[in-house]
């Protein structure tokens, strides 16, 4: 399939692109969507670093996501928003030099609760050494917390306020270069996923001009706002859940739920048909 870029006009084939650049490009355009939100909903930010051995490198988001998971439930239970972006460092001159996998997970944790996480900085000691002071406490997450939840499970760890509220440029140095990620991930095995996040209200996983179309289709029709709406891909597609309902000879009744698409506004990139019609029929916006 041929793809075409709506802002450049470049056009490239969909074989041309690695998993890892579609894979790279999505954690790209996840992390925005991120920095859109908290400024949105003027959330509070911060860091969390952890340290994975390499024991436990190929089972990737399976050693971060129940952390993460027990934090998301301790701040909602304190009726707070709470959000987050992680990405795995994969050091690529210890990787290239050494081979070995041994990694950092970078988290970025927005919640709605002002020094809800604790706060540290990394500072010399008397004796030469770096260590970490702790600051803060945090008023959900606790120093004990973590040590609890964190320390006894994985290693060493870090967290701190963030420094800005976009933190694209803070996460996105991390992210490895696509023939570094397609190595890594032959080397790890297949289960080694360099990349979570929340699920994030639909107006953030738009782009501009997406948000633009998306923001006049409900001005048409409001009633639109009750469709199902998800990305795919590079697109925002509506769906209409359609219950259909099928009566057998034996007396039994079966239900059978779809989500039918009625809409559906390109991203940057679309297949390329020689014109600017899509897939649905419809035209690009202009």
């Amino acid at each position: 399939m041929l793809l075409k870029n709506r802002i450049t006009g470049e056009r490239k084939w969909l074989a041309e692109m690695s998993p890892a650049e579609r894979s790279l490009w999505l954690m790209g355009k996840t992390i925005r969507d991120f920095d859109g939100m908290v400024m949105m909903h003027d959330l509070s930010v911060s860091f969390f670093t952890q340290t994975q051995s390499d024991a436990t490198i190929g089972d990737g988001t399976k050693n971060i996501s129940p952390l993460i998971r027990a934090m998301r439930a301790a701040v909602m239970r304190a009726g707070e928003k709470f959000f987050h972006v992680a990405a795995l460092e994969i050091q690529p001159k210890r990787y290239r030099t050494y081979g070995v996998l041994a990694a950092h997970w970078h988290v970025v944790i927005g919640c709605s609760m002002p020094d809800a996480f604790p706060h540290a900085a990394s500072v010399i000691g008397a004796n030469g050494r770096r260590r970490i002071k702790k600051i803060r406490d945090g008023k959900i997450i606790t120093w004990d917390w973590l040590h609890e939840n964190s320390l006894k499970k994985f290693g060493m760890y870090f967290i701190c306020d963030a420094f800005s509220k976009q933190v694209y440029g803070y996460l996105s140095k991390y992210l490895p270069k696509p023939d570094l990620l397609d190595d890594f991930k032959r080397r790890a095995g297949k289960r080694a996923h360099v990349f979570s996040s929340s699920h994030f209200p639909i107006e953030n996983k738009m782009q501009f001009e997406q948000w633009k179309e998306y923001q006049r289709l409900l001005e048409q029709d409001a009633d639109l706002a009750d469709l199902y709406w998800r990305r795919e891909g590079s697109r925002i597609v509506g769906r209409a859940k359609r219950d259909t309902e099928t009566l057998w000879g034996s007396g039994w009744v079966q239900h059978r739920v779809t989500y039918d698409r009625v809409l559906s506004i390109p991203g940057i990139w679309l297949p390329d048909t020689g014109g600017d019609a899509l897939l649905d029929g419809t035209t690009a916006p202009e």
